[in-house]
């Protein structure tokens, strides 16, 4: 590890087949800190990925993947199949990577392709879109659709190139070798990684990385504004904040009002089920719980996805499982009890937090903000 890279290696001891899978992550301050910048990188990673698909198709027939993809502050490449090809294959996919020059005809080809996706979103059903809306309040960074919008009028050829060698220019790089090969065959990928991208050291404080907001004890509703004036259903996402996130949900052509009823209904009589549940119930789901956990890994790259997670997330838990079921073994059903109580029970829990997303059918007479301040309880 230094300020260029850090690499991490798992050498297979389980499963012994001839099979490798790499991963990497390019993380530089500009890939998403603006909305403009966001899409300029969705739309490098499309026009370099398309490139490649039609450079490498023998990779494909030989068994080997390759991808190129957008995360939160980075850029992630993963290549994966007979580990004596894939050092190869990696060095292919980033020697494209750093000489990429954006042609002007394959640039507004995919610029349309972002233009319709983008679009489309507001074409989801109801339940999507809440979901994105939602996305763009508990976590950072995110952009709303208006956003992604506006910023797409700012999109040029001559930008797009620009953002690219500014993306490579200063970046931190992730890296994980894990499959059939040794300790020194790693290295000498990393620091083919380093030879080709040559790239200078950027402080990690600049890098954005996924964030969720900490909102305060409340209960919150938000109204999102309809997203196709031609659709019928409505939809309400009701979110707890306890630790992690938790969730219901649902649609139809029903008043969300009336959802948001039916989920508390529901949320109350859960809690009754709960208390009626037998010991043995309970004991049943938990052994059902700890099973799924404790469930081996079925390949390679079964076990590069478990390993990337935890280092791509900068949470390096790699114990997580373990620890998990110790929990679990010990838990009883008094326990998961004070647990509703605590964060689901708005008469108990003393730091209840909850938003509930709305979005109302075109078909549907919609309170005023004045009509739904006379009723506060509903």
């Amino acid at each position: 590890k230094n300020d260029k890279i850090e690499v991490w290696f798992k050498q297979d001891d389980q499963f012994f087949t001839p099979h490798g899978h790499i991963g990497l992550s390019i993380s530089s301050e500009s890939i998403d800190n603006t909305a403009l910048n966001h899409l300029l990188t969705s739309l490098l990673c499309e026009l370099v990925s398309a490139e490649l698909q039609e450079q490498l198709h023998s990779a494909s027939i030989a068994n080997s993947k390759f991808g190129i993809a957008q995360a939160i502050g980075s850029i992630n490449i993963d290549v994966s199949g007979f580990s004596s090809g894939l050092p190869h294959l990696l060095k292919a996919v980033l020697q494209k990577l750093r000489t990429f020059v954006v042609d002007a005809q394959q640039f507004s080809i995919y610029l349309a392709k972002v233009e319709r996706k983008i679009q489309s979103r507001r074409l989801n059903n109801p339940m999507q879109y809440l979901y994105k809306w939602l996305d763009a309040i508990n976590m950072m960074p995110a952009f709303d659709q208006d956003m992604l919008e506006e910023a797409l009028k700012e999109v040029t050829l001559d930008g797009l190139q620009a953002h690219f060698e500014s993306v490579l220019s200063k970046a931190y790089v992730k890296m994980l070798v894990s499959g059939n090969y040794t300790q020194s065959v790693a290295l000498d990928t990393s620091n083919q990684v380093l030879d080709i991208l040559q790239h200078q050291p950027t402080p990690r404080y600049l890098i954005n990385a996924h964030r969720s907001l900490d909102i305060e004890p409340g209960y919150f509703v938000q109204n999102v504004p309809i997203s196709d004036e031609k659709c019928l259903n409505s939809a309400v996402v009701s979110t707890f904040y306890c630790g992690s996130v938790s969730d219901t949900r649902d649609n139809g052509e029903s008043n969300p009002v009336f959802v948001t009823q039916r989920i508390d209904q529901f949320i109350r009589d859960y809690r009754q089920k709960l208390q009626e549940m037998t010991v043995e119930e309970f004991e049943s789901s938990v052994q059902s719980l700890i099973s799924l956990k404790e469930e081996k890994l079925k390949s390679i790259d079964d076990e590069f996805s478990r390993l990337w997670t935890h280092i791509n997330s900068n949470k390096y838990m790699f114990g997580t499982l373990d620890k998990e079921v110790e929990h679990l073994k010990q838990l009883g059903k008094d326990d998961l009890l004070s647990f509703w109580d605590k964060y689901f029970n708005k008469d108990t829990a003393q730091r209840y937090t909850r938003l509930d997303m709305q979005m109302w059918s075109a078909k549907l007479w919609q309170p005023t903000p004045e009509e739904f301040e006379m009723y506060p309880s509903s």
